[in-house]
């Protein structure tokens, strides 16, 4: 378990994750991995210190374990990242209304150490088997699709879709060629 938060780390999540996958093939039903990432939570630390960015922390775990039913899994990846483990959901539509949900619970404005706050997450979402058939691959395009968010203007959420690997392959393979061009000559 996580230190600060009592959350589950990313080892017992990624366990929790391969067995709710094994579950999700018997029995023919979809799980969804959500990536979060809280924003500008850089800024909390750096201006307020580690002190009330681990309060901040603390306050925003507690939220997402009372904002998810009792056989999802919230859990610390480390940092101000966080993974939700949501788990037989029948339609991406559910995923979606979950994560709004989330995203409204999460925003709600919250005062540490007489400092007024207005939080922000971005997160990303895959769905098993669609978008991953393994732990790996499901946390992977989750993050992708977190970044996606971010991107959009943070706040908000992505669904992972092909496009995003795609064009993290074409970034690679480009940087890739512009190292090979400057090393030879």
């Amino acid at each position: 378990h996580d230190a600060l938060t009592g959350l589950p780390n990313r080892v017992l999540f990624e366990d929790r994750l391969q067995q709710a996958i094994a579950r999700a093939e018997r029995k023919g039903v979809t799980l969804a991995v959500l990536f979060l990432d809280m924003d500008n939570f850089k800024h909390i630390n750096d201006s307020l210190g580690h002190q009330v960015g681990d309060s901040f922390l603390k306050v925003i775990a507690g939220r997402l374990q009372e904002a998810c039913r009792d056989e999802d899994t919230v859990a610390r990846l480390g940092g101000d990242e966080f993974v939700i483990l949501l788990t037989e959901y029948s339609e991406r539509i559910n995923v979606v209304e979950v994560t709004r949900r989330l995203l409204e619970i999460l925003g709600a404005p919250l005062t540490l150490e007489n400092h007024n706050m207005n939080p922000a997450a971005s997160i990303g979402i895959t769905v098993f088997p669609e978008d991953g058939k393994d732990a790996q691959g499901l946390m992977k395009n989750a993050d992708l699709a977190m970044y996606k968010a971010k991107a959009m203007g943070k706040g908000t959420y992505s669904l992972f879709n092909q496009d995003m690997n795609d064009q993290v392959k074409k970034r690679m393979e480009l940087e890739s060629r512009l190292l090979n061009s400057l090393l030879n000559e």
